[in-house]
């Protein structure tokens, strides 16, 4: 991308594009885009001084844009898409973007189903204490840097790489970290062997120095790196890099850190459970590949607090905790979950799930109806469609019918939601909001009406 250019970007405020927005106008591009709704993510673009649309309309595309900007949201058969290509616009999507924008550097892409987003925020902290001053992008927001993107000064750039739609296969990182792999996004893939397959051409795509830091406690991510040569890998239960003498205490963890056999230091991480644990170990074997002072790099990650919607404490009123998270897949949600229960092991967890898309409800259903164990209470919304058409007899009352949990019920919409909650909950409950789509709300409504 040589010379300054005028990108617009039609669909701005989702988190992908709303990095790339970012890092486009902080390398002194001109930048627009339009999209449905004002959000806090299009407020702080607005501040950037790039200008936005809240309509899709051709009158937004002008004859001196250079290049238009999609990701897979945006529909073939819209408006502004539609005037790009008229006036002999190029376009591109975001993930052929990000791509422009990270193989030139020393790129670091975080890959996997699950964990991405908190294992890139953690990483980005770390090498920001060790004044590496990483450019990062990531899908969500990190608190620590106040929004999910920054440009930095150093050679390393730090992204997360998004499988969902086979454009992480554009990138050609330095290094590349896998934190598991499992049967989502099969409305693209088709089967799990496609998925393993993806991952496996992931692999190849790092730079011939490069390394592959993987956790070889996934079964599918440990039958890949047996044709991988070079590797770090990392787990709980096995692994070069690994953990022990681990200890749980309310919102933080603690626990002796080895590197093939030896102690190398002790991690205080102050978010729980054990899945971040594991995600703060390959940010550890990051560390350790490019050489660093594991103090500093420790430190970095003692100072990491979380990343928006990832077990996000939302209130902490009437010894009541209200928390929000992302989870929206059956591994997700048990590893929350789980995390919830260590933070409260002798009170209630009270868990509401909204699903995400009709497809996955309709694939993992099952899977579904046996991530909820460790919740005392379960509440189930309708299912969130995430633009997707309604499939004949999926809902969320496929998931209770498989369950065997002994309280559990369908509550539909935001408002009978807070209204039930409110019915339920009492001093010392844990209460969580899981879902990729606007459940969310839920949690900041109920926050304000205790």
């Amino acid at each position: 991308m040589e010379g300054h250019k005028w990108f617009h970007f039609i669909g701005i405020g989702g988190i992908g594009m709303s990095a790339l927005a970012h890092i486009l106008v902080s390398l002194g591009h001109k930048v627009t885009g339009s999209d449905l709704n004002e959000s806090e993510v299009t407020k702080r673009l607005q501040g950037m001084g790039i200008e936005i649309f809240f309509q899709h309309s051709r009158d937004n595309i002008s004859r001196e844009v250079d290049v238009g900007v999609v990701s897979t949201a945006i529909n073939n058969d819209n408006v502004e898409l539609a005037q790009c290509q008229q006036l002999n616009i190029s376009v591109i999507h975001r993930g052929e973007l990000l791509a422009h924008i990270f193989n030139p550097g020393k790129g670091i892409a975080v890959a996997g189903a699950h964990g991405k987003t908190t294992t890139t925020g953690m990483l980005a902290v770390a090498l920001e204490e060790c004044k590496l001053s990483p450019t990062v992008l990531i899908g969500g927001d990190l608190p620590y840097f106040q929004g999910n993107a920054k440009k930095g000064t150093g050679q390393l750039i730090v992204a997360e790489a998004d499988e969902s739609d086979g454009s992480f296969l554009k990138l050609q990182p330095h290094i590349g970290v896998i934190t598991n792999i499992e049967d989502d996004h099969l409305d693209y893939y088709g089967t799990i062997e496609k998925v393993e397959e993806a991952f496996f051409r992931f692999c190849y795509r790092i730079a011939e120095r490069g390394i592959i830091i993987a956790c070889s406690d996934d079964q599918q991510v440990k039958k890949l790196l047996k044709d991988i040569r070079n590797k770090l890998t990392y787990g709980l239960e096995s692994g070069d890099l690994t953990a022990k003498n681990i200890k749980h205490q309310g919102l933080s963890v603690a626990a002796d850190i080895f590197y093939q056999e030896k102690m190398i230091g002790k991690l205080v991480l102050n978010v729980p459970g054990r899945h971040n644990l594991l995600n703060a170990l390959a940010v550890i074997g990051v560390g350790i590949y490019l050489g660093l002072e594991m103090e500093e790099v420790l430190k970095g990650l003692s100072l990491f607090t979380g990343v928006k919607r990832r077990f996000q404490i939302i209130s902490q009123v009437k010894d009541i905790k209200i928390i929000d998270d992302y989870a929206h897949h059956p591994t997700e949600i048990m590893a929350t979950l789980k995390a919830a229960r260590s933070v409260a092991p002798n009170n209630r967890v009270i868990a509401i799930f909204q699903p995400h898309r009709y497809s996955r409800t309709k694939s993992l259903f099952v899977q579904f109806a046996n991530a909820f164990y460790d919740a005392d209470i379960v509440l189930l919304d309708k299912i969130y469609s995430a633009g997707e058409k309604p499939i004949s007899e999926v809902s969320s009352q496929m998931i209770i019918d498989q369950m065997q949990h002994p309280n559990v019920s369908y509550c539909q919409g935001r408002q009978k939601i807070i209204d039930r909650l409110k019915e339920l909950i009492k001093p010392g409950d844990l209460v969580i909001t899981m879902g990729a789509g606007d459940i969310w709300r839920v949690a900041y409504e109920l926050a304000n009406e205790i």
